[in-house]
């Protein structure tokens, strides 16, 4: 039978925050706190000026007037960020989620600035005007981090069935680096970046013990002395044979 994944307190807090601002974003988008929401957004060129914020702050805002653009977010974070912070806790997978979602930023930035700088007209998906929202990359990264914790094992997909979990890994962010190409508010380079990132920080992941289970004490070592104890006895012989005929020579 079918069963939703156990939302831990991290990701059920995660999902919670993104759907609030999510709400704060469509409310304001047209009132005056539309400058202020704009300075929030990620523009390669912004950060040439200081606005160093960004590469965080657009990790939270989602486009106001796409209910899916936050939908498949929050989706994803059920089925793989949930499952995440069971096995590994909820610091490794806050730590997936915003390391991948800001190392992918950083590098869509980087590339952006880059081609702007090499490029006289560079094409739209490089142009420096060119803004990043929503969390997309950093759900990609955990997402890949669950994968990496589960390197060679094979999956059972209700639609695709049996998968390795390197090769569903490496099909998720191929199929959505190759989406963010045609458009949208992410960028490949930034999918590229957060799931790679993700998948190793899975690969070198530790699952955690679950809650009230105690480290396993370590058995202790027996030792069998060759000879046994004295005998005032020398005629009864010692070790196994003294302790066959009188037990009490044994302690």
């Amino acid at each position: 039978m079918f069963q939703l994944p156990k939302l831990g307190p991290a990701a059920r807090g995660l999902m919670i925050s993104l759907a609030v601002l999510w709400l704060l974003h469509a409310f304001l988008a047209e009132t005056q706190w539309a400058p202020a929401i704009a300075a929030l957004q990620l523009r390669p060129a912004d950060l040439l000026r200081g606005w160093l914020w960004q590469p965080f702050t657009a990790l939270l805002i989602h486009p106001a007037g796409s209910l899916g653009a936050l939908a498949f977010p929050l989706l994803f974070l059920w089925f793989y960020a949930a499952p995440y912070e069971e096995r590994v806790g909820p610091k490794p997978m806050l730590l997936a989620f915003f390391a991948t979602g800001l190392t992918g930023n950083i590098a869509a930035s980087a590339v952006t600035l880059l081609a702007s700088a090499l490029l006289s007209h560079p094409p739209a998906a490089l142009d420096a005007s060119h803004t990043l929202v929503g969390a997309s990359s950093a759900v990609l990264g955990v997402t890949a981090a669950y994968l990496g914790l589960q390197r060679g094992e094979v999956l059972q997909l209700a639609i695709f069935g049996k998968v390795r979990a390197q090769s569903l890994a490496m099909g998720l962010i191929g199929v959505s680096a190759a989406f963010s190409a045609t458009g949208g508010e992410s960028s490949p380079w930034a999918h590229l970046a957060a799931g790679g990132l993700g998948w190793w920080l899975g690969t070198r992941a530790a699952p955690s013990r679950p809650r009230g289970q105690q480290k396993p004490r370590p058995r202790p070592k027996l030792q069998v002395l060759e000879g046994g104890n004295p005998d005032p006895n020398p005629s009864r012989g010692r070790g196994w044979g003294a302790r066959r005929e009188d037990p009490d020579q044994w302690h």
